[in-house]
């Protein structure tokens, strides 16, 4: 399920957070989870450090992109009861 965010100005620094609490089975929780930028033509858009997790919410620090480019952003979790989900969503970049 990809969704789409607020527009993002090329020189902010802000987190961006997917919620799984709708995709999550009862007594299941996340055991791992790893986020990756999965299009665009360019890396300008930065994923900083790893991102953090509080129950079934997940965030990352993106900072970056090119000015008129559309990147998603991908967050991949494990669960405790081995599925494997993926949430994504857009990052529009425009100056703010």
């Amino acid at each position: 399920m990809i969704q789409s965010l607020s527009p993002k100005d090329p020189d902010s620094v802000e987190f961006f957070n997917w919620d799984f609490t709708a995709v999550l089975i009862a007594g299941d929780s996340i055991a791992s989870v790893v986020s990756t930028v999965v299009t665009s033509g360019d890396s300008a858009l930065v994923l900083e450090g790893s991102p953090a997790l509080s129950g079934s919410l997940v965030s990352q620090r993106i900072s970056g992109g090119t000015l008129g480019t559309e990147y998603t952003v991908r967050c991949r979790i494990t669960t405790t009861l081995g599925e494997t989900l993926d949430l994504s969503f857009s990052i529009f970049v425009e100056n703010q």
